[in-house]
């Protein structure tokens, strides 16, 4: 044999080496049969979630990236791979979303957690929203593009007064405020933490709400001020729920009133709310005891009440409060949080 016909063989051969080595890499990340029981449920709950089957997942991600252990996937991520946004990234250190209709929404920034779903959907999650801005987009989601919490039918038209207690970043109350009250209507937006009130500024201030007014106070029944519990984002609280899932304590007291001292100062005297949204993370018995004498001016209160204090669940407190305030009880979001209506003449 001669020399060139030697040297084209083994150039072959170290062909077709590589060949065999790039398939039984590309079947190595197409094929589940390597992963572990954990792995595999985890590719399976991951794939309930994206519409893929465990090989698909596999295959996007390679085995090496499932997960060994229990990670946590929110079950929103249906609806975010299906929302639409026309830009994401992060503008002076704070994360933002824009969505098709011009809305823009800063948010804070991811947590490991957050970073960690974020990378379990790379190939199927929009490319322009960062891993800190996963959670920013997650929230916008769950708050204003798939909300199912707010009774939209209940909502006034131009000119009304909706009343958000707990009104965290602005998401949800911008979702209310486009279905209902515009730009000639009144706002009032009710936060517990100072940066969560900074955030919402920002919100309303880049969507052009100028009729949104935000009160940096917790609701009580009655005026203090009071260590709030938590573990960041929403997660905070005024009280211990469900066994101390949100105890540790965080160092900043909190000036709290009661809503009929907050609602004196930030609504006209002849004012009627058409609507009031309330989600206080099981503070909601301290919030409706300092609501007597607006409450014959609120024509329509929700209340997030699915949790439990001293080993009861709140629901059945705040049923009977609303009641008592002469509300007619009913619920409609499924998850028994009660909705409270009147007429107001």
């Amino acid at each position: 044999m001669t020399r060139r016909y030697v040297g084209a063989m083994l150039t072959r051969l170290r062909q077709r080496a590589g060949e065999v080595r790039a398939a039984a890499f590309r079947a190595s990340r197409g094929s589940n049969s390597s992963l572990t029981t954990a792995q595999r449920e985890n590719a399976a709950r991951l794939g309930e979630l994206t519409g893929e089957s465990i090989d698909g997942v596999v295959a996007r991600l390679g085995p090496r990236a499932i997960p060994t252990g229990r990670v946590h996937l929110s079950p929103t991520i249906p609806q975010l791979l299906a929302t639409q946004f026309v830009d994401a990234g992060v503008r002076d250190g704070t994360p933002y979303v824009v969505l098709p209709n011009g809305r823009t929404f800063y948010g804070l920034p991811s947590a490991p957690t957050h970073i960690r779903q974020h990378r379990l959907l790379r190939g199927v999650l929009d490319e322009r929203i960062p891993e800190a801005g996963f959670i920013c987009a997650l929230d916008v989601v769950h708050r204003y593009v798939a909300d199912r919490t707010v009774p939209v039918h209940l909502l006034p038209g131009q000119g009304g007064v909706v009343v958000e207690v707990g009104a965290y970043l602005g998401h949800k109350a911008i979702r209310m405020m486009d279905a209902s009250i515009g730009d000639t209507g009144h706002f009032v937006g009710i936060e517990l933490l100072p940066d969560n009130c900074e955030l919402m500024a920002r919100n309303f201030a880049e969507n052009g709400f100028d009729n949104a007014v935000i009160v940096p106070e917790g609701v009580w029944n009655e005026p203090d001020r009071i260590e709030v519990m938590g573990k960041g984002r929403q997660r905070h609280t005024l009280v211990d729920i469900d066994g101390g899932r949100l105890s540790e304590g965080t160092g900043y007291l909190a000036p709290v009133n009661p809503l009929d001292h907050i609602l004196e100062r930030f609504l006209p005297a002849d004012a009627t709310i058409d609507f009031m949204y309330m989600s206080v993370n099981g503070a909601e018995i301290e919030a409706l005891d300092g609501l007597h004498a607006w409450a014959e001016r609120v024509r329509a209160i929700y209340v997030a009440a699915n949790y439990q204090r001293d080993g009861l669940e709140t629901v059945g407190r705040v049923r009977a409060q609303l009641a008592d305030l002469g509300f007619q009880v009913t619920n409609t979001d499924g998850r028994r949080n009660p909705l409270g209506l009147r007429n107001v003449d």
